[in-house]
């Protein structure tokens, strides 16, 4: 995900949404069952909430 052109971060929202969706879902997927499940889950999936909370929702930090 860091090793995506800069094109993909322009404008708002960008292509973002199209390109990093699928890649936390396909890295979701992969993820290996067992003991590093759940930090190599957590890792992964903290970019959401940054993402979200860069889209400006107002609700969203209520939520969080």
């Amino acid at each position: 995900m860091l090793a995506v052109d800069t094109a993909v971060w322009e404008g708002y929202p960008g292509a973002a949404t199209r390109v990093l969706l699928p890649m936390t879902l396909a890295f979701n997927l992969l993820l290996p069952s067992g003991k590093a499940f759940w930090p190599l889950w957590t890792a992964g999936n903290l970019p959401v909430l940054a993402g979200i909370a860069e889209l400006h929702v107002p609700w969203i930090w209520r939520l969080l």
